[in-house]
């Protein structure tokens, strides 16, 4: 279909940062050495009990683990539905539980706002009786983490925000021009986008992982993830005057060659919260859990650790 061709044309760049951002995570290396196998995510999945709960008709998968009376949320990026999303992060969250409690999400495939997102991440923590916790959001979940921030200030004592960027208003008009598009193509033209992205990856393993069964979920889904995108920039405003009264600490892990962000962008962000921390990635771009995960656990670790 020529239109539909057409639109593909216009948001491949905008796909492209979605699918690094989403389905990418599941690519794990460990400081430039590859180690991404079946046998290690096997593992992971031994020592991890994946929960499932439905709240307000979505359905959420999440598992818990480590040690310390210190809890972290994991929220990812986008893309990181169900069960593979609640492992996506796995290289993280083993290093992290060694010192904390941690408890990681994987979205459900069926909410299509924020405020369901937000929502239902409240309530599995009422129900495992959490009354506060640090959030680690990366992309995707680090616009969950202030939208929750924003809503449920007293159940945050700290929020590290990686590799996300508020959105000057600017690219907010431009991204809900695209998005607005996105939402309405067919799922085949954003599974072959996707996959377009992903056949020439050079690990083995790892391209037959996200092109096969496993994966197939986020290639269906992605839709939701942009819908949310779209409420976000339609409906929100995070501002500095909305965590003006709230007194935990914010750590913001960048990376220096992250695209499609602007200094100003950046600077933006910073000036939501009062004295942040920062620490920035050297060669590194959206994916700095991965490329640089040992740096990343332990700047976090370090972060967390002066709370206690």
């Amino acid at each position: 279909m020529p239109v539909a061709e057409k639109v593909v044309g216009m948001t491949v760049k905008f796909q492209r940062s979605i699918i690094e951002e989403g389905l990418l995570h599941l690519v794990y290396f460990f400081e430039g050495h590859c180690v991404s196998s079946r046998e290690t995510l096997e593992t992971f999945r031994r020592t991890h009990h994946i929960r499932k709960t439905t709240i307000a008709g979505n359905t959420w998968c999440w598992c818990t683990g480590g040690v310390g009376s210190q809890t972290i949320v994991i929220l990812p990026g986008a893309g990181a539905f169900g069960t593979l999303g609640t492992e996506v992060m796995f290289p993280v969250i083993a290093g992290l539980e060694k010192l904390f409690r941690v408890i990681s999400f994987g979205y459900p495939s069926e909410a299509a706002t924020v405020r369901e997102l937000v929502d239902g991440i409240h309530a599995v923590l009422t129900e495992q009786h959490i009354q506060q916790a640090s959030f680690l959001g990366h992309s995707l979940g680090s616009l969950i983490t202030l939208c929750f921030l924003s809503t449920f200030p007293q159940n945050v004592t700290s929020a590290i925000i990686a590799n996300f960027a508020l959105p000057s208003p600017s690219h907010m008009r431009s991204l809900k021009t695209a998005l607005s598009l996105i939402v309405r193509l067919p799922r085949w033209v954003t599974s072959r986008v996707v996959k377009a992205q992903l056949q020439d990856y050079p690990d083995d393993f790892w391209r037959a992982y996200l092109t096969g069964k496993e994966a197939e979920s986020s290639f269906q889904h992605m839709t939701t993830h942009y819908r949310c995108m779209l409420d976000f920039v339609q409906h929100w405003h995070i501002s500095q005057e909305r965590f003006a009264s709230w007194h935990g600490r914010a750590l913001i892990l960048e990376s220096d060659d992250e695209r499609d962000v602007s200094p100003q962008e950046r600077a933006n962000t910073a000036a939501l919260f009062v004295n942040p921390s920062m620490h920035v990635f050297h060669h590194a771009g959206h994916l700095s859990f991965i490329t640089h995960t040992q740096e990343f656990t332990d700047t976090v670790t370090r972060f967390l650790t002066e709370e206690q």
